[in-house]
Formats: structure tokens, C-alpha cells, sequence
């Protein structure tokens, strides 16, 4: 018997913990634009949309929690975006990743690294000033 059980509108590509467990982030790269990333907070049994804005050519391939600050990273297949849960707000963009396409992304435990894979065999990390 399932525990949970989450229908969504589109195929999910990855899902996500946050670092308390009460939070699981989905991407769907071929949902609606603002459906493509969607929070779950479990003990409630609700869903939201955080990014109400993103557009059409953003295809969100990843989307990972920082462990101990609101911010919420997403990768599109170009770029890699923090945003501030909390105030609802793009925070930083980071640099350029030397990726051609964004595959997948982790967050060191600390918070202060992220690891960047592309479909071009690239690994890249990064050291975030936050």
C-alpha cells in the first residue's frame, strides 16, 4: 500500500529531499512552465508551485534544496539558479557552468559547493558564496 502517493500533470525527471524531510522538490521538464517544479511539503500533504515566472525556453532539467538556508537551486540546461523560498526571489545566477547541456546537480552537505554534470562528459564544481 503506498504512503504517498503524488499525481502530477507531466513525467517527473528527478525528485529531491530537503536535508529535514519534510519537503520533496519534482522537476517535470515537459510540463507548463510553472508546473516544471513542484514542492511537496508531506506532513501537510500539500503541493505549490515556486516559480510562477519561468519561461518557455527554460527547460528545468534538476532542482535541489540548500540544506540549511531557504534557497532552492535550480538547473536549466544552460544555468543554475538560486532562488530565496521564503521572499520568493532569484538570488544569484551562477556562472557560467562550462557545460553544454546540464544533466544533473548535488549540493555538498555544508551548503557551500555544488557539483554540476553534463551530458558533454563534464563535471564542473563549483564554490558558492552565499
Amino acid at each position: 500500500q503506498d504512503l504517498l502517493n503524488i499525481r502530477l500533470s507531466a513525467a517527473t525527471r528527478s525528485i529531491a529531499w530537503h536535508a529535514k524531510g519534510d519537503y520533496i522538490v519534482s522537476t517535470s521538464p515537459t510540463a507548463s512552465p510553472s508546473r516544471q517544479v513542484i514542492i511537496h511539503r508531506l506532513s501537510r500533504k500539500v503541493s505549490q508551485a515556486p516559480l510562477k515566472k519561468s519561461s518557455a525556453s527554460d527547460s528545468i532539467q534538476t532542482a535541489r534544496f540548500h540544506p540549511d538556508k531557504p534557497f532552492l537551486f535550480v538547473a536549466t540546461k544552460t544555468t543554475i539558479k538560486v532562488f530565496h523560498l521564503i521572499q520568493q526571489t532569484l538570488v544569484k545566477v551562477l556562472p557560467h557552468t562550462g557545460c553544454k547541456w546540464i544533466t544533473d546537480m548535488d549540493l555538498h552537505s555544508s551548503g557551500d559547493h555544488v557539483v554540476i554534470g553534463g551530458c558533454d562528459k563534464k563535471l564542473v564544481w563549483l564554490d558558492l558564496d552565499l
